[in-house]
Formats: structure tokens, C-alpha cells, sequence
């Protein structure tokens, strides 16, 4: 990791990022060498033939995308509401960019409040808690990640969840051969 300083004045880390993130300065690529195979497309002329129509992108790694439970706001805001859970990390936040969006409980930190994990491997699922926000599991605080098991109730910011488990014992995604 190597910190430096754009020509506005900010630092950031040149391995992360191509250009400075905060004013969208391009660093010398000739001096970096970690930036020399990056492609600059600041001078490429758009294509004539582009609708300008946003596809969607869906990983080719199959399996990755399968249910594997769901959270169900029973108390909160999003009352009612279901969010679907995948294999890994299912972060929970309010922006629109969090696999799990809960949108309307102000009291819920916009990224990763917490996570609910699915490990394939072991078949189970964990609630692990993220840079110091509250998360609950029943009435106790969670300071470290937890198993979760089917009615377990989260309870985030306003709002309460309950955690219902698809893969479980004898039930999983048979990967395709």
C-alpha cells in the first residue's frame, strides 16, 4: 500500500485506486508501476451503435445466486417486508447498493450494518456484526459473529427480523457438474 497526494492535495491509496477518488485526478501512470496496464478511458469515443441501455451482470459462477434464506421484517419500519439471502456475505444497510436494502429505518447505517453469512461449505449461516454498529440477536448484543438458526429474531436499528434458513440440514445446492 502506498498513500499519496494528488496535485488538489488529497491522499489515497494508489493500489486502489487509478485516480484520486475525491477529486478524479489521474496519477502519472509511468511512475507507478502498478498502474501501467490500467486503461485510461477518459479519451475513448462512444460507440454508435450503443442504445445506452444498462444490462444487468450476473456472475458465471452458477449457484452463487440461489436462495438460501430470507430475512422477514416482523417489527419496523418495512413491516411485513422479505429480503432474500445468497451463498457469502449478505450485507445489511440502507443504501441501495446492500444486498439486503432496508431503506426506510433511518436508525440503520447506510453500508453494512451487519451481515447474515452463508457458508457453503459447512452449510450453516452467522450474524456477524460491523464497525461498532448495534445488532442483536434476541435481546443480547452481538460483539462477535454467531451461528443463526431458523426463527432466530435480529434485531437491527427500529427494526426486527426474523431468519429463516432454505439450506439446511439435508438441504442444499447440489453444484452442476
Amino acid at each position: 500500500m502506498a498513500v499519496i497526494r494528488c496535485g488538489q492535495g488529497h491522499y489515497y491509496d494508489d493500489e486502489k485506486f487509478s485516480q484520486c477518488p475525491f477529486c478524479g485526478i489521474f496519477v502519472n501512470a509511468q511512475h507507478n508501476p502498478a498502474l501501467q496496464n490500467t486503461v485510461f478511458m477518459e479519451n475513448t469515443a462512444p460507440n454508435p451503435s450503443d442504445d445506452q441501455k444498462t444490462i444487468g451482470y450476473y456472475s458465471g459462477i452458477r449457484g452463487n445466486d440461489f436462495v438460501t434464506g430470507w430475512l422477514v421484517c416482523v417489527e419496523g419500519p418495512e413491516r411485513g417486508r422479505d429480503y432474500r439471502l445468497s451463498h457469502g456475505f449478505n450485507r445489511i444497510g440502507r443504501d441501495y447498493n446492500m444486498p439486503v436494502c432496508i431503506v426506510d429505518d433511518p436508525q440503520i447505517s447506510q453500508e453494512n450494518h451487519c451481515s447474515v453469512v452463508y457458508d457453503e461449505r459447512s452449510n450453516t449461516f452467522s450474524l456477524v456484526p460491523s464497525g461498532g454498529n448495534l445488532t442483536y440477536l434476541g435481546d443480547e448484543l452481538v460483539s462477535h459473529p454467531v451461528r443463526l438458526k431458523t426463527g432466530d429474531i435480529i434485531r437491527i436499528g427500529a427494526s426486527s427480523f426474523e431468519f429463516v434458513a432454505f439450506c439446511r440440514e439435508g438441504r442444499i445446492w447440489e453444484k452442476e457438474q
